[in-house]
């Protein structure tokens, strides 16, 4: 789905389990730390990452965001879950940036 934010278009896409959506400035946290797991470093073509290079990856998505016309997309995965208690229904959408967990609404 794109709808418009700002005069511009924004990419969503969303499944019964997942999220695709635009970057946002404090996707840093979770890229560097998956960027930083020993897992991906190894099929990665550096052998470490600092937080300043991951801010700046990240600062890259949000420009290519603003493109026009737009050549670049680069979409964050989020998981979304369901949780019940007492009845009620609470989705959760773990966004990264969110350390500890995602958002109830």
């Amino acid at each position: 789905m794109l709808y418009a934010r700002n005069t511009r278009c924004v990419m969503l896409l969303t499944t019964e389990r997942l999220r695709l959506r635009e970057f946002i400035e404090n996707d840093w946290y979770t890229v560097f730390a998956y960027q930083s797991d020993p897992r991906y470093l190894r099929y990665s073509p550096w052998t470490h990452r600092l937080r300043e290079q991951v801010e700046r990856l990240v600062q890259d998505f949000i420009g290519w965001q603003h493109e026009q016309p737009r050549c670049k997309y680069q979409l964050a995965i989020v998981l979304q879950t369901i949780y019940l208690s007492d009845r009620h229904v609470w989705h959760s959408y773990g966004d990264s940036g969110c350390p500890g967990g995602g958002t109830r609404l």
